[in-house]
């Protein structure tokens, strides 16, 4: 298959790029209402969009010396660039920033241009070898344990015994939205990513601000390209 612009740049020259132009988007004001930014829009928590912050002030005056080839771009600084891009990229696939993107139902084109994101997926590998569409594949959760501020959930898949995974499906990632007991299930933009589903189980925790609300979970399925499946049916369990 062709080959397709990496989600964000590996070398300095590309993460440089990359990095500046995604901060100044998920700054820029996009009302209504009065007050969100591009990245609470795009479902990112106000805790991922200071991470993001945080790393573009760190590369910043990095940068600018790795710029200056007279005197100031040293191995020092060279190896320091290198290391805040490795921990970025690995912070963002752990958190799925950018797969929060493409699932996003607030998202515009826009944002898919900024992040180079092929809408509903976390951009296709540049590998030949192809993985199974995720299409209508589908999972089923269950509470298995409730505790203080805490659901253990189950998730399995329709018709598939045990608890492993069903072909196709790399991972299969769990979203949550807080709720008042006396409300429906929230709109799918409302849910934010919690972790991931292992040996069919995941353990999700709750600030002691939610005792007494209603914690409503989906969850989607992706393939080995990072290509994400519909969410599945939610439900919602009394945060105790």
């Amino acid at each position: 298959m062709a080959n397709r612009q990496p989600r964000l740049g590996s070398s300095i020259k590309d993460f440089h790029n990359d990095i500046v132009s995604t901060n100044e988007y998920i700054m820029l004001p996009c009302p209504p209402p009065v007050g969100m930014t591009n990245g609470i829009r795009i479902g990112w928590t106000t805790g991922q969009i200071t991470y993001w912050n945080d790393v573009l002030g760190e590369w910043t005056p990095l940068i600018s010396k790795y710029l200056n080839k007279s005197g100031e771009r040293t191995k020092d600084v060279t190896d320091q660039l290198k290391i805040i891009i490795k921990r970025t990229r690995t912070y963002e696939r752990t958190n799925h920033l950018y797969d929060t993107i493409a699932v996003c139902p607030a998202a515009v084109n826009k944002d898919f241009e900024i992040f180079h994101i092929l809408r509903s997926t976390s951009l296709a590998s540049t590998s030949h070898a192809r993985s199974a569409e995720p299409g209508t594949k589908t999972v089923v959760i269950v509470l298995k344990k409730s505790g203080f501020l805490m659901h253990q959930l189950l998730v399995t898949t329709p018709d598939h015994k045990g608890r492993a995974k069903e072909e196709g499906v790399k991972e299969i990632l769990i979203y949550k939205a807080i709720a008042p007991i006396t409300e429906v299930a929230p709109a799918l933009s409302l849910f934010q990513y919690v972790g991931d589903v292992s040996r069919g189980l995941i353990k999700v925790t709750h600030d002691d601000t939610t005792q007494g609300m209603r914690a409503w979970y989906i969850a989607r399925v992706k393939n080995s390209r990072g290509e994400l499946g519909d969410a599945c049916e939610s439900v919602g369990f009394i945060i105790v």
